[in-house]
């Protein structure tokens, strides 16, 4: 995905690249007809434009892509991931508990980033997690997560590392498949996750809406 974008970069480097040769040749041309002290101003004078013109073009481009969701999807196209997902995960170890995730995927600064939380099947917010790093490729998004619990007391910080498998359908992805690991288990807990497009739509502290969710992932 990041490819994608790097080329287009490199695209836009390359053009504003083009105009400062341009600009150099002309001043150029200029020192050649003027006086020695002129040709150093001249000289000096092109290498601030073209310092100029590389520097804003660099900045106008990251500026466009890091606020513009239309543009990045248009880029990526079937690799767009960004967005709401909920998250089905059945855990039948002791002491554990079937709980719905509403996870957040967020371009940020040419990263991927991840947020989100927990709740149980009751609608009850029972945790938090973060993910400041990820790695994206060929439809597999890797990340560690530290992960609050709000039940837990005792313990309350989780640390791991999630590999989602993103299916592809000819279209943005809207379905996935992935394992978690932690620092709580010995083995991975398996998850089953889908696109939430129209997420205002539903209250997460509402058991009823909690369990439709939960039960819309297959």
């Amino acid at each position: 995905m990041f490819k994608k974008i790097e080329i287009i970069i490199e695209h836009f480097k390359t053009a504003t690249s083009a105009i400062t040769g341009a600009l150099i040749v002309y001043f150029f041309k200029k020192c050649l007809n003027a006086t020695e002290e002129d040709s150093i101003l001249i000289a000096l004078f092109s290498a601030i434009i073209a310092f100029f013109v590389l520097f804003i073009g660099k900045l106008v481009i990251d500026h466009f892509i890091e606020n513009s969701y239309k543009l990045r999807k248009s880029i990526v196209k079937s690799h767009f991931i960004e967005g709401c997902w909920i998250q089905k995960v059945s855990d039948s170890s002791p002491n554990r508990q079937d709980n719905l995730v509403r996870l957040f995927v967020i371009f940020e600064k040419n990263i991927l980033k991840i947020h989100g939380s927990s709740y149980s099947l009751n609608g009850d917010l029972i945790g938090i997690f973060t993910a400041e790093y990820s790695v994206y490729s060929e439809f597999s998004l890797k990340y560690p997560f530290i992960h609050k619990s709000l039940v837990d007391t005792d313990k309350p910080f989780i640390y791991g590392q999630t590999e989602l498998n993103f299916q592809w359908s000819g279209r943005n992805p809207a379905a996935y498949i992935g394992v978690v690991h932690s620092n709580r288990k010995d083995t991975g807990t398996v998850v089953l996750g889908r696109k939430l497009n129209n997420v205002d739509e539903f209250n997460f502290q509402n058991s009823t809406h909690v369990e439709f969710l939960f039960n819309s992932i297959k």
